[in-house]
Order: C-alpha cells, then sequence, then structure tokens
C-alpha cells in the first residue's frame, strides 16, 4: 500500500511539474495586441525607459560617479529623448479621448440639455398635509382628515 501511494505521488508530482512543457502550441494561444496598441505601448516603455536612465543618472551623480559636466551632457541627452517620446504619443495618440473624458463630455451635454429644456411647473403649495399626511386638493383650505390650516 506505501509503495502504490509513493508511486502515485511520484507520478502526480512529475505530471504536475512537466504538463507545462508538453502543451503544445502555447505562444499561438497568447492573444496579440492590435497593432495601434503595440506601438502605444512600446511607446510608453521606451520613455518609461528614458525615466528610469534619468533617475539612474541623477543617483550617479550624487554618489559621485558621474562629473558635473557629464552629468549635465547626459541628462540633457536623455531628457530630449523622453521629450520626443512624449511629443510623438501626443502626435499619434493626442486625439484619443479616455473614458472619462467621453464620460464628462456625456454629464455635460446631459446638464446643457436640462437647462435648455422647458421646466415644468411646479406646485403652489404642498399637495398634502403637513400634520397628517393627507392629500389636499388645490381648492383646499383646510384639511379634511385632521381640520389643520392649510398654508396659502
Amino acid at each position: 500500500m506505501t509503495l502504490f501511494m509513493t508511486i502515485l505521488l511520484a507520478a502526480s508530482a512529475a505530471f504536475f511539474v512537466g504538463f507545462p512543457f508538453w502543451q503544445k502550441g502555447l505562444e499561438e494561444e497568447i492573444p496579440q495586441a492590435p497593432p495601434g496598441e503595440a506601438g502605444f505601448s512600446a511607446l510608453l516603455s521606451r520613455k518609461e525607459e528614458a525615466y528610469r536612465t534619468i533617475k539612474e543618472l541623477e543617483l550617479d551623480h550624487q554618489m559621485g560617479k558621474l562629473s558635473d559636466e557629464d552629468y549635465r551632457e547626459l541628462s540633457q541627452r536623455y531628457k530630449a529623448v523622453a521629450l520626443g517620446i512624449l511629443k510623438e504619443i501626443d502626435q499619434r495618440y493626442g486625439g484619443v479621448k479616455t473614458i472619462e473624458e467621453e464620460i464628462e463630455e456625456e454629464i455635460l451635454e446631459l446638464r446643457r440639455r436640462r437647462r435648455l429644456a422647458p421646466k415644468e411647473k411646479s406646485a403652489e403649495r404642498s399637495s398634502f398635509c403637513t400634520q397628517c399626511g393627507a392629500q389636499l386638493q388645490p381648492a383646499d383650505r383646510f384639511c379634511g382628515r385632521c381640520g389643520q390650516r392649510v398654508e396659502q
């Protein structure tokens, strides 16, 4: 019995560890990003890389690994690279609205429509008695249920 359990446990472990290697076509199952999104994500990764490099330069300069002249030269170069990437992102994707911007535009449009819509006439006075809550008629001067005087 113990031998059977040991063999079963070893086979289960081997299957669990080896299964991912036996799967075929794993690369084909991973969905590919659309071409536009792939370009955008590549630009974002380049931008982050430039930012990271600038931060590393600052750290190296603070630790004394870079001279002032080298730091200024390299910092200007990588800041120009980052600025170029930001400009490219704005040129390609600047007109693309985020979901938040679209929602805000819809809210503003609804508010504008509400302001332009004809306003409903509100009742001149409450249609219910403030004492007992009974419904009042427009001509009532006293509540029919409790006798409370109705405010005009």
